[in-house]
């Protein structure tokens, strides 16, 4: 037994004493595959390059698996024909970025001495250097916390008398998304299609179930129907990663089971796969969550793309609701289901103001559909949560451009009862026109 407790300790201890056996083999090369997704941006006379490493690019490029830790390299490229410098604010990327030495320190366990002093070298010459010399180029990564699927990245330069700002967001390989296994363009047939004006785009709205059916069919006990969405899938989904919402993974045996230990151990599953809910005879079309610490705390909606066209763009609608903790429930595989918020008003009216900060909203109004139910008299869910709401369903209309808070539009259709949901009413911009 002794011996057997030594030979454990000399283990542990021999990557601390420089005798491991594992190897830091980094392979750094201009041709390297994250260089096909660079998206570029002009302002000026500077010009900003962006990429975002999946996992396995990352492990090839440094030599060690920094997905594990949560670490993230973004590859940057500043162009400065500027006469002034610029200092690139990697704090704006992200307030909780690595020092290249700490996140090379994370990975030293394991390695020896030798290859853990290559690797802090290594990590700092990766770094971009964050001053921009005028008539200079400068290119290289900021390591910061990882991301699946789709991400945003925001660069900002400052200058004595100027500040650039950059807003990209960029491909991440590796995530199977929800949206990626529908074929829209044969969700419906061509004729099935319907372009609509303003007046009829209210009327079939208002028409629309009020809530979700389950996959025989079956409803009243579903979901309340709260969302509208009028745009194209990459407006919808543009502004979504820039207001930190999370793609959802598509159902499979490694997301499932990636759910099952989240759920049951506290931890973050921001991509977590859904549970599927019927509108049109299917599972919904494309979901997103804003989660917080855990996979018990978060927003969740989905959305199915109806054959409403308006304005050329397609109109969308959903549920939306707020996950508050977690309950036991017979009615699930794992018996324990989450538990939400029975006020379904404030979560939709959540993902309006969030999408007002997007600046890629151009009008938004309400109408009737979903029918009033009160705390008192509330419905309840197939999981036989209770919800309770004042009957409305936002409208939200994207746009193609940036737009300010202040100059989106408020359609005057319906009015919500209590007044701290009345955004706009006051605002000399309450008018009637379609938001173009």
């Amino acid at each position: 037994m002794k011996r057997l407790g030594r030979a454990l300790l000399a283990a542990l201890l021999l990557p601390l004493l420089g005798g491991a056996c594992a190897k830091f083999r980094p392979h750094s090369s201009r041709d390297a595959e994250f260089h096909q997704r660079v998206q570029t941006q002009e302002q000026g006379k500077l010009k900003v390059s962006v990429a975002a490493l999946s996992d396995k690019e990352s492990k090839y490029y440094f030599g060690v698996p920094l997905a594990k830790k949560r670490i993230q390299p973004v590859w940057l490229k500043v162009v400065n024909d500027d006469v002034k410098p610029y200092w690139l604010m990697p704090i704006a990327m992200d307030p909780d970025y690595y020092s290249p030495n700490e996140a090379a320190y994370r990975h030293h366990f394991g390695h020896a001495k030798r290859d853990q002093a290559k690797m802090d070298e290594y990590f700092n010459d990766q770094q971009i250097d964050f001053y921009a010399p005028p008539g200079k180029t400068t290119e290289g990564f900021v390591y910061v916390n990882a991301d699946q699927g789709a991400k945003e990245v925001s660069v900002e330069l400052l200058a004595e008398d100027d500040l650039k700002r950059f807003s990209f967001v960029v491909p991440v390989p590796g995530l199977k998304a929800d949206f990626q296994t529908v074929d829209f363009d044969k969700l419906y047939k061509p004729e099935e299609i319907r372009e609509v004006d303003l007046a009829a785009l209210r009327k079939e709205l208002e028409a629309y179930p009020c809530c979700t059916f389950n996959k025989k069919g079956q409803g009243g006990k579903g979901d309340a129907v709260n969302l509208v969405f009028v745009g194209d899938d990459e407006d919808l989904i543009t502004s979504f990663i820039r207001r930190g919402w999370k793609e959802t993974a598509a159902q499979d045996k490694g997301s499932s089971w990636k759910m099952f230990k989240a759920f049951f151990f506290h931890t973050p599953y921001e991509n977590a796969p859904m549970s599927k809910l019927y509108l049109f005879g299917r599972g919904q079309d494309m979901s997103f969550q804003k989660p917080r610490r855990t996979i018990h705390q978060r927003n969740h909606l989905r959305l199915w793309m109806t054959p409403l066209r308006y304005l050329g763009k397609p109109v969308w609608i959903g549920t939306i609701s707020r996950d508050i903790g977690i309950r036991g429930t017979l009615k699930s595989p794992f018996f324990m289901t989450h538990k939400i918020d029975s006020d379904v008003d404030e979560a939709r009216d959540f993902v309006l103001q969030d999408l007002l900060y997007s600046e890629a909203v151009g009008g938004f109004g309400y109408v009737k559909g979903v029918g009033e139910y009160t705390y008192e008299h509330p419905r309840k869910n197939f999981m036989d949560d209770t919800w309770y709401t004042d009957g409305l369903r936002i409208v939200v209309m994207f746009t193609d451009y940036p737009t300010s808070v202040l100059d989106a539009k408020q359609l005057k259709w319906e009015t919500p009862p209590s007044e701290h949901r009345d955004f706009f009413l006051n605002n000399p911009e309450y008018l009637e026109p379609d938001p173009k």
